[in-house]
């Protein structure tokens, strides 16, 4: 799922429960939920497959312009709902430092990697191109709800 989304149901989380002992942990496991719903990429190959594909730039526009968007309508909301969407983003960064910081590569079999990076890619089985649809419509009804709430 692109990071805007997750980073919307976070936020959603986060403005309903306020619980933050009880939202965060939600808004964690909110990610792995999304990922598990048909959504954008490439189910082989992975990250150096689709950076070579012309369409992963346009995806990644639309990524950055939903973040953006989720900025402003969250922008003087409470300061909850911004760590809620940080917290529901928060496995991907673990992948993105574990990606490009650590230059580890994707291709590795799986049981060279740890059990939370295995867990999280056999649950995005639904990674195909044609998951933006999915994308777009999730983050069109969750920046709406989050339009309503704030």
């Amino acid at each position: 799922m692109l990071t805007a989304n997750h980073a919307a149901t976070g936020a959603v989380i986060a403005l309903n429960i306020t619980n933050p002992i009880v939202a965060l942990p939600l808004a964690f496991v909110s990610h792995f939920a999304l990922d598990a719903l048909p959504h954008f990429g490439y189910k082989e190959g992975g990250i150096n497959l689709a950076l070579k594909k012309p369409f992963t730039y346009f995806v990644l526009f639309l990524d950055a312009l939903g973040c953006l968007i989720l900025l402003y309508i969250l922008w003087g909301g409470p300061l909850m709902a911004f760590v809620g969407a940080l917290v529901a983003d928060s496995p991907d960064l673990y992948n993105f430092y574990r990606f490009f910081i650590l230059q580890k590569r994707i291709e590795k079999p799986m049981e060279q990697l740890n059990k939370f990076t295995q867990f999280h890619k056999k649950i995005q089985w639904g990674e195909r191109p044609w998951g933006i649809l999915v994308d777009i419509a999730y983050f069109s009804t969750a920046a709406y709800v989050i339009h309503a709430l704030v």
